[in-house]
Formats: structure tokens, sequence, C-alpha cells
């Protein structure tokens, strides 16, 4: 049981109002991307819970049910922007880091959690369309690069506990056939992971670096992968087994996994995997 399990969903509030009000910094900021669904949802109402004030970046915007009751709104913060498009997505996340300099020195954790991605289409590579390629690279590479350079380079000088935090995966590690794009996108993340663990150890601040296999967890994603023809995803039958036998993980606990582990005092560049 988690404390989640005690916690009611208040429907009769506005979760968007005063969203803007600043009068009170928190000392523990966390940015989150893919905020508004699946683990990315569970994490902003984990580190909301943990006193966090929370900057989600989603195409939509959570729905006031999602958020736990007597949850202190103006700690959250949520952005629309689509990290896919890259001719808006920078400008947009360097708005908000710009806005958030003035209150750098009032913090004492600063967290970056790339989370967003997806699986894009399920087949051999042979199969796919260029288009798909070029999309799911863009989602799970190429955001989390660009996002994590803004966010190096907007708090390279802040002596805040600074850390990024990449949401991988097991098929980082283990091939999957129908998956040639997905994995290789991961395993391109956990060496970003460990590449900047590097660099920043360099760095009189670096931020630290920590990469996360969730593990199979009860989302969209999954009923996405269950949706599947065998013949493209070869792995289908397991992962629909999983889900019969109720072996899923729940995203909150996944969640309050990834909290335990940004707590710990991890060597930088560690990859690990939720074990529940």
């Amino acid at each position: 049981m988690t404390f989640f399990d005690n916690i009611d969903y208040d429907h009769d509030f506005d979760p968007f109002e005063g969203l803007q009000d600043n009068s009170e910094i928190k000392e523990n900021l966390v940015f989150i991307t893919g905020g508004s669904k699946g683990i990315g949802l569970a994490l902003v109402n984990t580190y909301l819970k943990a006193d966090y004030e929370v900057i989600s970046f989603a195409r939509t915007e959570i729905a006031p049910m999602q958020i736990i009751k007597n949850i202190n709104l103006p700690n959250l913060k949520q952005i629309e922007v689509d990290l896919m498009d890259m001719s808006t997505m920078p400008k947009i996340i360097e708005r908000v880091l710009s806005s958030e300099v003035m209150a750098w020195t009032h913090r004492k954790r600063i967290v970056w959690i790339n989370n967003a991605g997806t699986l894009g289409e399920m087949a051999a590579l042979d199969d796919i369309s260029i288009s798909n390629i070029e999309e799911t690279v863009r989602l799970n590479l190429t955001a989390p690069l660009i996002l994590s350079k803004l966010f190096l380079q907007y708090t390279k000088d802040v002596l805040a506990d600074k850390k990024i935090i990449n949401i991988s995966s097991g098929a980082a590690t283990i091939p999957y056939h129908g998956w040639a794009v997905y994995g290789s996108t991961k395993a391109a993340l956990d060496m970003l992971t460990k590449t900047l663990a590097l660099e920043q150890s360099a760095h009189p601040f670096g931020a630290k670096l920590l990469g996360i296999y969730p593990g199979v967890v009860d989302t969209g994603m999954q009923s996405l992968i269950r949706e599947q023809k065998e013949s493209d995803f070869k792995s289908l039958n397991r992962f629909v087994e999983l889900k019969e036998t109720d072996q899923l993980y729940k995203p909150v606990d996944v969640a309050l996994e990834i909290l335990s582990y940004d707590l710990q005092d991890l060597p930088s560049g560690e990859i690990v995997r939720v074990n529940l």
C-alpha cells in the first residue's frame, strides 16, 4: 500500500486557478516532461505530495480529477508544448527556464525528468515508415538532448543540488522484434545519461545524472502494445499475459520508486531498475 491509496481526489476545484502565483518560492523544483498521463502524471502527483514545485510539460492539460486532493495548487504549473515541434519547443523551454532564473538562488534542489516518449510503429524496421522513424527519434532522443542542454545551460552556475533523470527502458539492453527504433532510442538515451555524467563531473557545480528502467507499467502504452499483431510484435503474448495475471506495475508505485531513487546518493550516471 502507498500513501496514495488513502488519498481522495477532489472533483470540485479548478486546478489551473492561480498557477502563476509566485508569492512563495519552494526550495525544491522539478520539471517533468509528458506530465499529463501515465508515469508522468504519477510523477507530478508524487512530487507535489513531496512538497516540490512542479512544472509539467505536455501537449494536454491534466484533468482536475487527476490531481490529488489537498495539494497546494500554485505549486503546479502546466506548460502546453509539443516536444516534437523543433520550431517552437526550444523557445518555449527557454522562456520557462529564463523566467525561473531569479528564483534559482532560493532553490536547494532542481530536478529535470525526461519522461515523455513513444513506442512508435511496432513492426520490423523495413515495414516502418521513414516519417515515423524520424518522429520517434525526435521525441525519444532529440528532445531529451535539447532539453538537457537547455537545463544545463540555464543552471550552469547555480549552487543548488541539480539532477537530470532519464526514464529509459529495459528495451535499451534487450532486443525485441518490432522495437528496432524504440530500443535504439532508449539505448542512446542511456549513453546520454552516462556521457552527461562524465561531462558534468568536470564542472564545479555540475548536475548529477540518473537513468531509470521503470519496468512494465499499466499505462496507455501497454494498452497500445496489446493491440498489436503478433506478426509485427513477436513478444505480444508475454505482455498480454502480464496484464491478465495482474503483473503490471501501477504508475503511482513506479513514481514513488523513482522519487526514492532520486533522493538516494547514487553515483552520477547510474542506471537503475524499478523492482516492485
